[in-house]
């Protein structure tokens, strides 16, 4: 059974690839809290997940150099502006200016 990881995606300027990442806490046993360490993972993206994404990954076999995991699914989907959205926004208000 393999381990999953939720995460967030930072970064997906690369093509098929994507930067998760990863919070993980951990009980501290001096200071007696919870410390949230982050890391961040090299994924391959054959989802096509956007900045801010919520995404399951998992361990799968080296992809290449860097990358040691893969997108499972995405959870939610960031609220992003297209910008067909902006191009047609724009226009309608020119319009009613007119």
């Amino acid at each position: 059974m393999k381990l999953n990881y939720f995460g967030i995606v930072v970064s997906n300027f690369m093509p098929k690839t994507a930067k998760v990442r990863v919070a993980k806490e951990k009980f501290h046993p001096v200071i007696k809290k919870y410390v949230t360490n982050y890391q961040n993972y090299m994924v391959q993206d054959d989802h096509g997940c956007g900045v801010g994404d919520a995404v399951v990954i998992q361990p799968c076999r080296p992809r290449s150099a860097t990358k040691r995991f893969e997108i499972i699914k995405i959870l939610q989907e960031a609220n992003r502006v297209s910008s067909n959205a902006l191009s047609s926004s724009e226009g309608t208000a020119a319009d009613s200016k007119s």
